[in-house]
């Protein structure tokens, strides 16, 4: 649980991925941004999931 998002939030923002193709898992700072995208990478790989997670400046 990377984001630490309950189950229907965690719908919530698959679903924004699936119909707008973009889905907002949280905002902080640059460091932890870095560290949650690492994992999440991380576990995609491991198991095989078509998935991208980036980072975004806030202004």
């Amino acid at each position: 649980h990377v984001f630490k998002k309950d189950t229907s939030e965690a719908a919530r923002i698959m679903l924004n991925v699936h119909h707008q193709g973009v889905g907002i898992a949280g905002v902080y700072t640059r460091e932890i941004g870095e560290t949650k995208m690492a994992i999440v990478h991380s576990m995609a790989r491991k198991h095989q999931y078509p998935l991208r997670c980036s980072l975004e400046k806030v202004s």
